[in-house]
């Protein structure tokens, strides 16, 4: 069966930021577009003159180029609303923010996600980004491989996307009469804590509230520098590896696939009992990285990094529990690898939460070792050959070996 095409407009979001700008439009132009794509640059009121300057006389041969010079200060919110609401004139946008830096092979990606994707019902957005850290819980992301190039998140990708026109008047019209992010949503705290000017806490919200989700690929599209602006500090968090080579996609749908993950990385529970049929006779949700607050929790059982106890003090026994050796994590439910790093609770009114996150030890253990919890700024050859830097490294390694000691790890 033939998919449909789309040639989506290219839409670069500026403000402010002129070195940003002339980067990810010159790795734009680099990659390998076809003729007749429109590129839309949308600068929010504030930037300074270079900005205008820049977008106006920057050339583009592979199509019509157009420059949208907001009058008024929009901020990072409403400027994202505007930019997704192009899709109505264009029928489907990728929209890269200025901070990014696209793969050669972007377009192609997109055009055969939005292709496939465009009929789904529970689609709310392509992601050009592969998501490998889970910027919740502070520690890497790495979802299950079940032999497709994408996997299904219940997070809206902000570090390039694509939507089609559908997909975002959906959002829209939710957006509409949903704009109040509620305490009792099943979405992170920390998304509940981000400033006002964030589309993206709704764009989750959303996709929560109406079961959909992002589509990523295994391989990334789009880095993000992470330079600063509305919400950005410096650091190399969010640099990941682009796809450099040309590939024919094998999506799945959200049915057909394994790698499933609700709004705080968490593997959605029917899709472990798939794997797993020792736990199917159980109603739970999965906490491994131990973010879920127990009052949100609506099934019998959790099963996560946390111990509980209750109201009494004493420590409710696990029905089952499982170590932290493999990777992804869930490999270690899916093997039943030894141990007692993640456990299911059954869950009723007498549990409270434990204070921690889960175990500390464990996870920085399974996830980095000496060398690689160390910024990598310290450890390059170049920086290491000043006197300080091999203190600072003693030291932290010091530290590092303290609290093993004190975890008894």
């Amino acid at each position: 069966m033939s998919l449909p095409k789309f040639h989506p407009a290219i839409v670069v979001v500026a403000y402010n930021r002129v070195e940003s700008l002339g980067r990810i439009l010159g790795s734009i132009h680099r990659s390998k577009i076809p003729p007749n794509t429109e590129l839309v640059i949308s600068i929010d009121n504030g930037s300074n003159s270079i900005i205008e300057d820049l977008a106006e006389t920057f050339e583009w041969t592979h199509g019509t180029k157009r420059v949208i010079p907001h009058a008024h200060h929009l901020g990072l919110r409403e400027h994202i609303l505007r930019c997704g609401d192009l899709t109505e004139e264009y029928g489907s946008i990728i929209l890269l923010e200025d901070d990014l830096f696209v793969s050669p092979h972007f377009f192609q990606y997109s055009m055969e996600a939005l292709a496939f994707y465009c009929d789904a019902k529970n689609i709310g957005g392509i992601s050009l980004y592969n998501h490998q850290y889970n910027e919740y819980a502070h520690f890497p992301f790495e979802p299950i491989f079940d032999g497709h190039d994408n996997y299904f998140l219940q997070i809206a990708s902000s570090w390039g996307q694509a939507w089609t026109h559908t997909q975002w008047s959906e959002f829209r019209s939710w957006y509409g009469q949903s704009k109040v992010i509620q305490e009792e949503e099943k979405i992170p705290n920390a998304v509940k804590l981000w400033p006002e000017s964030s589309w993206k806490k709704y764009y989750i919200s959303y996709l929560v509230a109406e079961n959909k989700y992002f589509v990523y690929p295994r391989v990334s599209l789009t880095t993000n520098f992470c330079e600063p602006g509305t919400h950005n500090i410096i650091n190399n968090t969010l640099q990941v590896p682009l796809a450099m080579g040309e590939t024919k996609y094998n999506f799945s749908s959200v049915e057909d696939s394994i790698a499933v993950y609700d709004s705080y990385c968490e593997l959605q529970p029917e899709k472990l009992k798939e794997l797993v049929p020792e736990l199917r006779e159980y109603d739970f949700e999965c906490d491994l990285y131990g973010l879920k607050e127990l009052r949100l929790i609506q099934s019998k059982f959790i099963l996560s990094s946390k111990t509980y106890h209750s109201i009494g003090d004493s420590r409710i026994p696990a029905v089952a529990s499982f170590g932290l050796k493999m990777r992804p994590m869930e490999l270690n439910i899916i093997h039943n690898v030894q141990g007692c790093v993640f456990q299911l609770f059954e869950v009723d009114n007498a549990l409270v939460d434990s204070e921690r996150q889960g175990d500390p030890g464990a996870f920085f253990q399974y996830f980095y070792n000496e060398r690689k919890f160390i910024p990598s700024c310290i450890v390059s050859q170049e920086i290491n050959r000043v006197p300080w830097v091999n203190l600072v490294v003693e030291l932290m390694n010091r530290v590092m070996n303290k609290i093993r000691k004190s975890l008894h790890l």
